[in-house]
């Protein structure tokens, strides 16, 4: 049976802690990694054959946590994998997972509230908390755990708390399991080393059908040895009782289940077990190893598996195999159940007797199996009729009074203390206007916002703020408390709030304003703050605007010079690094391609010459009387010519190549001429030797052409490869240049609207501040708003009362009138006997009434006073719960 779990203190300490100061707090994120070796000899729980395997566990985990001084969060999670060294089939990589979340305060004068929230996933629920000493073998589960803590001196060397703690386990096949324990602890320092307490704990636990209660009453003595050891003593008296009778000593089952036989096609194995694995087959498509338990030296009857038993599938008590005495090892021993025959308890109770319900025109009828302490029982029918509406509305009303009214009165109590102890708060507000100048465009929205932020930074300065706090004597209480300067501050700046007010027409002029405020206790001390604030504003803003002219005036002729100093140290840098600058690149280029154009039309021209020239040498070799110089000058000529081009070029040019071929044709020809046809040839024509010349003269001219395109090509290229170097440091000083310009610009527009904005100049269109409406004692009060909190805080407590009333029947599990019996089972009621009360009886009624109300009339008056303490000093708690008008 499964039940809620309990979050209302965790929600009330989430909703009263008060929050801490931004500057206060720090986040912290801490992720993880685990990883672990796990052998396990009997994977499937299992007494015959067990099997062994193992296991590599692994997984991330991320940690969040908000700390402050008073407050502290923090979220965390993990996931786990597992992995198999010889069966990979049960790889998995959602092995477990965690999730929890914890809320911590400390409050003043030592309280402490501290609420835990878990949630658990696993495959193995020996991992969860072996409350009931099980092995169930490999099988989901989850667990849900809540825990919440206060603790509160009592004195100087005195401290008492109280603990609460709920856990509820689900594993699948049915079982559930819950623990519930509440507790109370007083301390005592005996002395610097040695400390005694004493201790109650009432703590609740069930699992399947059993309920135990245990009370423990525990006495202890601490010493401490050291800074780090300590040694404890602690006894005290443990009483247990449970809600059933001892079970009996054999489990019967009825026809629904069918016997197991060997011979009918079942495996072996499956035989010992009691498994049929054709109808398991049909029944489960993945069944689940059934819990078990040693079995003893009788043996029971063999009724066979179906599927009603909690859902588990296989086996019959009788051969279920596993541990003895697991649930002793959880809990202690039931009156009536010794510990040999453990097992027959547990069976009985886990598996207990199969509640079914038949199919067809029965379904609205309800079938249970009644057994008698002998074995013996029967079966019986009956319909299952509710009570009417009104009758059920009575007897719940009858039995849960008290605890409505409990509740109630404990939730309505504390919220209705809280709102009287809060403190009451006044907020003064004075308006300020800001006046933009005639003539010239009024200031933007952002002008007035950075210039009301420096005027802001300005008053709310330290030394100011603790001037104002002398003063009016502002937080006198807190300061005798213990409130440092710094925690001052904050509180202060707080409690001061400005807001800004969108423009608005008014005579003619574009005015935007702004509001003013101050929290305080006293009305007259709210009002006088506020003015005070608002007078800071505007007597800074009359000293700025005399003051800026000046200071602007000396700045601007400063950064002026910076100005002109760099200016000319650009204009020396680009005069000695000419062309070399990065946005000349693109001439340079454009300059280059013009070179490389005109280099190669002077070399073709030269190429042209020197053809030409061939032509008039083979013409003056072929016509002897065609004139021109002899074979001598012309080969002197030519081996000139190609000493020349050697020094200029290799022998590879072309230019080279054609005249080493001229030379060897010439040499050829002159040595193979006759001797006479040789002074024929050296008196040739003057005309074809002066055509020769200037065909000479100007080869000439276009090789000094090619030479001097060449060098200016070179001296381009080279600036062209020096620009990103040139090109860097000209950014570096001309970066320094638009920083000063961009300056001296600001400077120069605030130094003229500060000529503008001079006392003189004000009536004329300067820009000022003007205090509009001062700051008057406030009637009413800003916070709390006493009414709505009471109205809030009584239908949480009606809501508190109906949830704890809800709780306690969903826990109830008792039967208050016959015809709840008889919607339970179908065995007949003989005859009703109400509760006999003798006068004893009456008389300890009595007693424990008187001490019920003493006591509650005193947990009252303990929860009001420390709530009332708790609220009457607390301005955080009164800003988070109510919304400042």
């Amino acid at each position: 049976m499964s039940r809620p779990v309990p979050r209302a203190l965790l929600a009330v300490v989430a909703g009263v802690a008060p929050v801490p100061a931004a500057a206060d707090q720090r986040l912290e994120l801490k992720p993880s990694f685990v990883l672990g070796e796990v052998w396990d000899d009997n994977l499937f729980s299992s007494a015959e054959e067990p099997q062994a395997d193992a296991i590599t566990s692994f997984g991330p985990g991320l940690a969040a946590a908000l700390r402050s001084k008073h407050f502290g969060a923090s979220l965390s999670y993990s996931r786990e994998a597992e992995m198999f060294a010889q069966r990979s089939s049960l790889n998995t990589t959602g092995a477990a997972q965690s999730a929890v979340g914890t809320l911590n305060y400390m409050g003043p004068g030592g309280l402490r509230l501290e609420a835990v929230q878990r949630y658990t996933t696993t495959l193995n629920p020996s991992q969860l908390v072996p409350t009931t000493g099980l092995d169930l073998g490999r099988r989901s589960a989850s667990q849900v755990t809540s825990e919440e803590s206060l603790s509160l001196p009592l004195g100087i060397r005195t401290r008492g708390s109280l603990r609460y703690t709920f856990a509820h386990d689900e594993i699948a096949g049915g079982l559930s399991g819950q623990t519930q324990s509440a507790g109370a602890t007083l301390e005592r320092r005996c002395s610097e080393r040695s400390t005694v307490s004493l201790g109650y704990t009432l703590r609740y636990f069930e699992f399947a059908d059993d309920r135990v209660v245990s009370q423990v009453l525990l006495a202890g003595w601490t010493h401490f040895l050291g800074h780090r050891t300590s040694f404890r003593i602690a006894a005290g008296p443990r009483v247990a009782s449970t809600d059933r009778e001892p079970a009996p000593a054999s489990i019967q089952g009825r026809g629904a289940a069918r016997r197991l036989r060997p011979d009918r096609g079942a495996h072996p194995r499956a035989a010992r077990r009691g498994v049929d694995r054709k109808r398991d087959r049909k029944l489960h498509p993945q069944p689940v190893p059934c819990p078990s338990v040693r079995p003893v030296a009788r043996r029971l009857p063999k009724p066979g598996c179906r599927r009603g038993l909690d859902g588990l599938s296989g086996g019959h008590p009788a051969d279920l195999v596993g541990r003895t005495g697991g649930l002793d090892r959880g809990r202690p021993p039931v009156r009536g159940h010794p510990r040999g025959p453990a097992w027959q308890f547990l069976a009985q109770r886990v598996l207990g007797p199969a509640h079914r319900r038949p199919a067809g025109p029965a379904a609205g009828r309800v079938r249970a199996q009644a057994e008698g302490r002998g074995g013996g029982g029967g079966t019986v029918t009956g319909d299952a009729r509710p009570l009417a509406a009104i009758e059920r509305l009575r007897d719940l009303a009858r039995r849960r009074t008290w605890l409505a009214f409990l509740a109630f009165s404990f939730v309505s109590t504390c919220i209705l203390a809280v709102v009287a102890g809060l403190p009451t708060v006044y907020r003064a507000t004075a308006t300020i206007l800001v006046e933009p100048r005639q003539g010239l465009e009024a200031a933007v929205p952002e002008e007035v916002e950075s210039r009301l932020h420096l005027m802001t930074e300005q008053i709310q300065s330290r030394s100011r703020l603790l001037d104002l706090n002398e003063r009016f004597h502002l937080y006198a209480r807190l300061q005798q408390a213990g409130l440092s300067e710094d925690e001052l501050l904050l509180r202060m700046k707080r409690d001061i709030r400005l807001e800004l007010k969108g423009p608005s027409q008014s005579n003619g002029k574009v005015v935007t304003a702004f509001t003013l405020s101050f929290l305080a206790r006293d009305p007259e001390t709210a009002s006088q703050v506020a003015n005070s604030l608002a007078g800071m504003y505007v007597e800074d803003d009359q000293r700025m605007r005399a003051g800026n002219v000046d200071a602007l005036s000396s700045q601007l002729a400063e950064v002026r010079k910076q100005l002109e100093e760099q200016e000319q140290r650009l204009g020396d840098f680009r005069e000695k690094h000419p062309g070399e600058l990065p946005e000349q690149t693109a001439s340079n280029m454009a300059a280059l391609l013009r070179l490389d154009a005109q280099l190669r039309s002077a070399s073709d021209a030269r190429m042209r010459a020197l053809d030409r020239r061939a032509t008039l040498v083979k013409q003056a070799a072929s016509d002897p009387g065609s004139g021109g110089s002899g074979p001598r000058e012309r080969l002197a000529k030519l081996r000139e010519q190609l000493e020349e081009m050697r020094r200029t070029y290799t022998e590879k040019y072309p230019d080279v190549v054609r005249l080493q071929a001229e030379i060897r044709a010439v040499e050829q020809e002159f040595a193979e001429a006759p001797k006479e046809a040789r002074g024929e040839r050296e008196s040739t024509n003057s005309a074809t030797a002066d055509e020769l010349r200037e065909v000479d003269a100007e080869i000439k001219t276009l090789k000094d052409d090619e030479q001097r395109l060449r060098s200016e090509a070179q001296q381009y290229h080279q600036r062209m490869e020096a620009a990103p170097i040139r090109g860097r440091a000209y950014e570096e000083t001309a970066r320094d240049y638009d920083t000063t310009k961009g300056l001296y610009n600001v400077l120069l527009k605030h130094y003229e609207e500060a000529q503008l904005a001079t006392p003189q100049s004000a009536g004329q269109g300067g820009q000022r501040l003007r205090l509009l409406e001062p700051a008057v004692p406030p009637k009413d009060a800003a916070a709390p708003n006493r009414p709505q909190l009471a109205l809030i805080g009584l239908v949480l407590a009606v809501a508190v009362a109906a949830g704890a009333v809800t709780l306690a029947e969903k826990a109830d599990s008792s039967f208050h009138s016959v015809e709840d019996l008889r919607s339970f089972t179908r065995v007949p009621v003989v005859a009703t006997i109400p509760r006999i009360v003798g006068p004893r009886g009456v008389a300890r009624r009595r007693r424990l009434q008187v001490l019920l109300a003493t006591g509650s009339l005193l947990s009252l008056f303990l929860v009001a006073n420390a709530s009332y303490r708790f609220a009457r000093e607390n301005d955080v708690l009164v800003s988070l719960l109510t919304r400042v008008r």
